[in-house]
């Protein structure tokens, strides 16, 4: 073993150690406060966002923690009967069957920001712009997710010239089905390569199978659905690229968080936890063609950004400048929201950046002493600090559904919905609420002790999931707190929490047997 390959090894042993202990700080606070309360969203009747903090049985909880744990162990068994090719299979049905049938029954049609992104892409389509520019100069990034609609509807258009407007609203939010079915798949392949074990896919895909609020998700005709899809293929590529070192799946890798960057700006989370595990690598093998390849993946993302806005202001003839100033997000997360601590409350974001007629540095200026006053305020009460910060932290994860449901009930509907929506998110809603409550404890159960195992390993790439997760939980407990924000991310913990069961199921295995 050569110089740079043991300081490598070292660096990647002690950043691995590293991501996984700063996780394990933050679910020692969130998996015990997920079996005493839990964060209930509401549509309010239908005026937004209202976030209810309810008190749990706990003692009910670990019961059902312990039935769950047997039943997934008897289920682990089960499968250990069955190839993972099969059970991969299975799980791809039971996700485009339920996700079909879901949104058929739903019949929803968008509202608030996914109406005004969708109804200019399909004015955009048909070459008029004059509907909603000053929405696009206060979030110019959604341009990147426009296009990808823009480009959807000419193509609907083509092969279906004469089916009904409302119908291409329906195949996109099919098209949402078969994104999710691939980011399962997706994830699973990285699951292969990264932990190497049958075992581990096998009660990855079981869990998934079970995971209700992705289901829900498909019809939200928003960026995050697609956007997630290029990240877990650049996940998987990234994947292959490490353990193969194959130049075309690196390429790949920068292709798809450079898609997943433009249709979601968030997902420059997951580009930071890429890197990071690249240039550590780098470190251990120091090969030209990987930086290489690592430097034109993060070109790709930062040069390609904008040119969707580019496109449409050369089409348009108007500049929309640069938007709102980040720094705003940042005041308004520190702020009492709408609906939360740190949730939604144009205040400082769209409200002063109007006022102050479009001037960034004024805005930004705005934000700035905003932010300070809330500091010295944290500062003189620490109490309140820490009030504020427990209730946005627990708003966003300890919320079992992820907004999954609220997004079906709050958003109109084209025409009568059918039985299926009707039971699931009217009729049966508390215990589909309560089942993904379950649902969520076991998983953060699971996720706690796959850290565990984790510290133990020397390989950064297998911290790559827990580190994007942590990179999540960082950036929105300082910017605007969303329950449905930390949906994809909740996806990325069920590998880990499989890993981590994986463990305790060997046990109870071997002491049965003896």
């Amino acid at each position: 073993m050569n110089h740079s390959e043991r300081i490598g090894r070292k660096l990647g042993g002690f950043c691995t150690k590293a991501v996984a202990l700063i996780m394990l700080v933050f679910m020692c606070y969130l998996l015990p406060m997920s079996f005493f309360r839990t964060t209930d969203m509401s549509t309010g009747g239908g005026i937004g966002e209202i976030v209810r903090f309810e008190y749990d049985n706990f003692f009910l909880n670990i019961i059902m923690l312990l039935i769950s744990i047997c039943l997934f162990y008897l289920l682990w068994r089960f499968f250990e009967t069955l190839s993972v090719k099969k059970l991969s299979l299975v799980m791809l049905g039971w996700v485009l069957a339920f996700g079909f049938l879901f949104t058929a029954s739903a019949k929803l049609s968008p509202s608030e920001d996914s109406f005004i992104v969708t109804y200019f892409a399909r004015q955009a389509s048909r070459g008029d712009y004059s509907n909603y520019q000053e929405y696009f100069r206060f979030f110019p990034y959604q341009f990147g997710f426009v296009l990808y609609e823009e480009l959807f509807f000419r193509c609907f258009r083509l092969i279906m010239p004469y089916a009904p407007e409302g119908f291409s609203g329906l195949a996109l939010q099919g098209l949402n089905v078969v994104y999710t079915a691939f980011s399962y798949y997706a994830i699973l392949q990285f699951v292969r390569l990264v932990f190497k074990s049958d075992s581990v896919c096998r009660l990855t895909i079981a869990l998934f199978i079970f995971c209700l609020p992705s289901l829900f998700f498909v019809t939200y005709m928003y960026g995050n659905v697609p956007s997630f899809a290029c990240v877990c293929a650049a996940l998987w590529s990234f994947a292959s690229y490490m353990r193969h070192e194959r130049w075309q799946q690196g390429l790949l890798c920068g292709v798809f968080l450079t898609l997943a960057v433009l249709l979601k700006l968030n997902s420059l989370i997951v580009v930071v936890a890429v890197a990071i595990v690249w240039l550590i690598r780098l470190v251990r093998k120091p090969r030209p063609a990987s930086a290489l390849l690592l430097a034109l993946s993060l070109a790709m993302v930062l040069l390609c950004q904008d040119l969707p806005q580019r496109h449409y202001e050369k089409r348009i003839g108007i500049e929309f400048g640069d938007g709102i100033p980040m720094i705003s997000w940042l005041a308004m997360g520190l702020h009492e929201g709408d609906s939360c601590s740190g949730w939604y409350d144009p205040s400082y974001t769209t409200t002063a950046y109007r006022y102050l007629e479009y001037d960034r540095e004024a805005t930004s200026d705005y934000a700035a002493e905003a932010i300070s006053q809330r500091l010295e305020r944290f500062g003189d009460d620490l109490i309140e600090c820490q009030r504020f910060f427990g209730r946005k932290f627990l708003s966003q994860w300890n919320e079992p559904t992820y907004q999954g449901l609220w997004n079906n009930q709050l958003r109109g509907h084209y025409s009568e919905p059918g039985l299926m929506y009707e039971l699931l998110c009217s009729r049966y809603e508390k215990g589909v609420k309560t089942f993904s409550n379950l649902y969520q404890q076991f998983v953060f159960f699971g996720f706690t002790l796959g850290l565990l195992r984790i510290l133990r390993r020397r390989d950064m790439l297998s911290a790559l999931l827990p580190l994007t997760v942590l990179g999540g939980m960082l950036y929105h407990l300082l910017f605007e707190a969303k329950s449905q924000h930390s949906q994809g991310y909740f996806l990325l913990m069920i590998p880990v929490a499989a890993y981590g069961l994986v463990k305790l199921f060997e046990i109870l295995k071997d002491s049965k047997t003896n």
